[in-house]
């Protein structure tokens, strides 16, 4: 029998053949230098960035990419001198101040029922002081805004938007006559797009009177007339050294617009009688979307662009006020899993629509929080709580923020929503001041939303409702 010999060349090929699939083999083997880190608490996207709020990811098919548009953190090797832990104290840290001052404000008896806050816009409010703070006063501010707040990029400050939803910011610094910026400020502040108005006299009743009158017109135009007026040449006194304007503006609609139902039934607090609602959202959506902890039940209804809202229902008998940061965050990271529901298929949810119109004074509040320094004229150890010597040629006299007021409204409906805030804070020289069977959650009682940018994780808005028959609101408070 003859025997088959391979010639040299085909032997070679077999030998370059093998050398290949080994390669392959230990390309596809699962390496940590390509593995993308996902950090449910998290501030990962870059070393030595912190973000202020949690972030939360969520699956971006190719048809909502636009242009070279990337999902938020997808790419973003992990950082080996990171601490997990430490980046989730610090966005629980930061989620607990804006829990804190929602709570507190909630509970209060000249609170309207449907009470709204934006976390956002208070601490945007804030960016022209920790852009020109130093000393004690930058650490503190810093530890809670995160570098995301004090170095604001160009387009942040002013607008971001996409073809299916807009959130724009504006700000005005206001400054008394007897201070001076630094020019280093005066760059920084125009880099961000920042409106500084200087040599004010705020003991002068007729030129604050036209300012009032030129700073509404201009925040009614920039939150399309959501907040049509919001200040009043009453609320400067003679003493105000600085004065701080933030406004937001948002619009966006449902990714799937609700249906409007039958009648729907909403139980009020404290009542057992039901009231009967002549309009009613429903909607469904997937098991991901829907988690509960302790009795709390959470919902997550995306919008078109990269925002979402976080409707959140509590347990039978707590109001929405009882909420925590804890519990926050256990829903927000359990919403973010692959399956937070694997029984269910599918969910079907219903809630009321819905328009909110509230204006309260927040400074009490914050004074209550690790912030207080800043707004109550505790001393930083022998110097002023308010240090401002990256910002001012010199320094004021002792001074503290005074109030920080915020009038938001939000208008919720089957098609989507709009929102707006404004935020303005005053400074004076004095101290003081599953399965087959369908899950379903109704939203017939109080409770809570978020707001949230799905790319930063910054909440825009926390909410509540107690009664959705009632459309505006306004609270009260000193100044």
């Amino acid at each position: 029998m003859a025997q088959v010999m391979k010639s040299p060349d085909i032997a070679l090929q077999h030998r370059r053949i093998l050398l290949l699939v080994s390669l392959l083999y230990f390309l596809l083997l699962p390496s940590q230098l390509w593995a993308a880190p996902y950090d449910h608490f998290g501030n990962n996207e870059n070393p030595g960035k912190s973000s202020p709020y949690p972030v939360f990811h969520e699956e971006v098919s190719g048809d909502e990419l636009q242009g070279d548009t990337m999902p938020y953190q997808s790419v973003t090797p992990e950082n080996p001198d990171s601490d997990p832990g430490t980046r989730a104290a610090e966005s629980k840290q930061d989620l607990e101040l804006a829990i804190s001052v929602f709570s507190q404000a909630a509970k209060a008896k000249e609170t309207p029922e449907n009470f709204l806050f934006s976390p956002d816009g208070l601490f945007r409010s804030l960016v022209p002081v920790l852009m020109g703070a130093s000393g004690e006063t930058r650490r503190l501010l810093q530890s809670y805004m995160g570098d995301n707040y004090s170095e604001p990029s160009p387009a942040e400050a002013t607008t971001t938007s996409s073809a299916q939803d807009d959130y724009f910011v504006s700000n005005t610094v206001l400054l008394s006559e007897e201070l001076e910026i630094k020019e280093a400020y005066r760059g920084r502040v125009k880099e961000v797009n920042l409106d500084v108005r200087e040599k004010i006299r705020f003991d002068d009743g007729k030129s604050l009177e036209s300012l009032a009158d030129e700073l509404n017109e201009l925040f009614s135009k920039l939150t399309h007339g959501m907040i049509p007026k919001f200040c009043s040449p009453r609320e400067w006194s003679a003493d105000t050294t600085l004065g701080l304007i933030s406004s937001i503006y948002f619009n966006a609609l449902w990714r799937d617009s609700f249906q409007v139902g039958m009648i729907g039934l909403f139980t009020l607090p404290g009542v057992v009688n039901k009231v009967i609602l002549d309009k009613w959202l429903q909607g469904e959506i997937s098991s991901s979307q829907y988690t509960s902890h302790e009795h709390w039940q959470a919902v997550k209804v995306p919008y078109r662009g990269t925002h979402e809202m976080v409707l959140v229902l509590p347990p039978e008998g707590i109001m929405p006020h009882e909420i925590s940061a804890e519990i926050i965050m256990t829903l927000f990271s359990s919403l973010n899993s692959e399956e937070s529901c694997p029984s269910c298929s599918k969910i079907s949810i219903g809630l009321p629509p819905f328009k909110v119109d509230s204006d309260m004074e927040l400074s009490n509040y914050l004074r209550e929080t690790p912030l207080r320094p800043v707004f109550t004229g505790v001393v930083f150890r022998g110097t002023s709580p308010l240090e401002l010597g990256d910002m001012l040629l010199s320094d004021p006299r002792a001074a503290s923020i005074n109030f920080v007021r915020q009038h938001c409204a939000i208008e919720v409906n089957e098609a989507g929503t709009r929102a707006a805030a404004v935020t303005r804070t005053g400074t004076t020289r004095s101290f003081g001041r599953g399965g087959h069977d369908r899950k379903s959650v109704q939203f017939n009682r109080p409770f809570l939303y978020f707001l949230i940018d799905e790319e930063t994780g910054r909440i825009l808005f926390i909410g509540q409702i107690l009664d959705p028959r009632s459309t505006s609101g306004s609270g009260t408070g000193s100044h």
